[in-house]
């Protein structure tokens, strides 16, 4: 489910393949995001910057080739390839996997399932959303005020419960209610979570997009111009 976390798991497990000192795993890591349209060359040169390769040609067929003779060099590397929508034929990219490269270890991200059979997955791992002891603690890292949710701890409840266990929902509610001491606004912000703004959206992202906009609308005016330069739009 968007929102559950994917991008923010794979982020930890590319630091902690890069990190370990004792028992490291591999040699070199990669990370490269597909998103909804995959751009094989895109993917192909985020790819190799990483590993120091220069892929000086124009066409798709000749870049994987010379991607994948560089990834064969690397006896043990992690590719990630994070938020993927349709089926990518990992050949195409320039990837050695299986049998052709067993020291290459590719780790996809998905909303479905039946894409990661269909690219060959050998271990699926589902991400659910946050259980409520989860979800609670979450929030109260994130709010990071240990006073005021005590206080406001019967409005926190609901509202926290009202994020659907999404981090997405949670973490920046819990940031926009950190300095707001009066129990009104808590009282407001549970009100915009139970009456989503945006009704098109699937429930629990009509959430999401809630607690963003509420995240959003608490900014300083000066952060908030900053963010309509960098974009237009919400993440959805």
């Amino acid at each position: 489910m968007p929102g559950v976390g994917k991008t923010t798991l794979v982020e930890e497990v590319a630091r902690l393949a890069e990190e370990a000192e004792e028992d490291k795993r591999f040699d070199q890591m990669v990370f490269s995001e597909v998103s909804r349209t995959p751009d094989v060359k895109k993917i192909q040169m985020e790819i190799a910057e990483q590993i120091g390769l220069t892929l000086d040609k124009e066409t798709e067929h000749a870049r994987a080739s010379m991607l994948y003779a560089q990834l064969k060099k690397s006896r043990k590397i992690l590719v990630i390839l994070d938020n993927v929508w349709t089926e990518l034929h990992l050949k195409d990219v320039g990837i050695p996997f299986g049998d052709e490269h067993k020291g290459c270890k590719v780790l996809l991200t998905t909303r479905g399932r039946d894409l990661l059979s269909r690219m060959g997955s050998e271990a699926d791992v589902r991400m659910d959303i946050l259980n409520e002891e989860e979800a609670w603690r979450l929030f109260e890292v994130k709010l990071g005020n240990d006073g005021l949710i005590r206080r406001m701890k019967s409005t926190a409840t609901q509202i926290v419960k009202q994020c659907g266990g999404l981090p997405i929902a949670l973490e920046p509610t819990a940031k926009a209610l950190r300095n707001k001491t009066e129990s009104e606004c808590w009282k407001n912000a549970l009100h915009e979570l139970r009456m989503p703004t945006e009704n098109n959206f699937h429930r629990e992202l009509g959430k999401a997009y809630t607690a963003i906009k509420l995240s959003y609308d608490a900014l300083k005016a000066v952060e908030s111009f900053l963010c309509m330069m960098l974009s237009t739009t919400l993440p959805f």
